[in-house]
């Protein structure tokens, strides 16, 4: 739910007394940055987005913050992450907005307070932040901080999910399968499970390991519940780790 999003900044204008293309621009700079910690070189990726935020990148300070929220080449931070994600959000950056949402929601660094977390969350949702949107659903269906409200949360993850969030194609799934706000419908669950697991969502590579392992609109078929929750347990998921060993997998 916590994203890394790369933003559109101007370059700021080159140093007439330095060559032309003698630095790189910020976007460049996070872009490097965000190779780096995909290759887990947690020490080159903070350079790089220091280097950005120096430069006044939104986006490299929010990425910094994540750094320190995660505790990636750094001690876990949740205080100093918070106040990086401030700076990013003074600047516009609708990620920083909601990742400074979750902080609030989860109480990381801060008291818990999820009429902070909507109101974070509704600030990066209406500039496009498709993240946002799902976890403005989240706190509806869960009714935290506001009423529980089963419609309101679809709605909201139906926005996320047209701007490919996979937690929200996923969420909507749930509300199918459970039959909250809707009339349960296992087969509309399977469509929106196979859509977010065809891009990747271990969490929905486990729902349809349920489905197949409970018969939930399908033919009871462990073995294929089995192959299921092999594919998310290898993507990490722990609800499929525990499935499989509790089928002696």
């Amino acid at each position: 739910m916590l994203g890394l999003a790369l933003l559109a900044c101007q370059a700021p204008a080159p140093n007439v007394n330095e060559p032309v293309g003698s630095a790189p621009s910020p976007e460049a700079l996070v872009v490097q940055g965000n190779t780096a910690r995909e290759n887990k070189d947690y020490a080159e990726a903070m350079r790089l987005y220091r280097q950005a935020a120096d430069m006044g990148d939104a986006t490299g300070m929010n990425n910094v913050g994540r750094l320190y929220q995660s505790g990636w080449g750094v001690h876990l931070d949740y205080a100093e992450a918070m106040r990086w994600y401030r700076l990013a959000a003074e600047r516009g950056n609708a990620a920083a907005m909601d990742n400074i949402g979750w902080l609030y929601q989860y109480g990381l660094g801060v008291p818990p307070d999820y009429g902070e977390a909507m109101r974070r969350y509704r600030l990066a949702a209406e500039r496009g932040n498709a993240a946002a949107m799902n976890n403005v659903g989240w706190l509806y269906q869960n009714g935290w901080g506001v009423g529980k409200d089963y419609g309101e949360a679809m709605r909201w993850y139906r926005q996320a999910a047209e701007r490919g969030n996979l937690a929200a194609i996923n969420n909507i799934g749930t509300l199918y399968q459970k039959g909250l706000g809707v009339a349960p419908d296992y087969a509309e669950a399977m469509r929106w499970y196979r859509q977010a697991a065809d891009r990747g969502s271990a969490t929905a590579m486990s729902n349809i390991g349920v489905l197949f392992e409970d018969g939930l609109g399908v033919p009871k078929e462990l073995g294929t519940a089995v192959a299921w929750y092999r594919r998310a347990a290898a993507q990490g998921s722990s609800r499929a780790k525990e499935a499989l060993a509790r089928l002696g997998q």
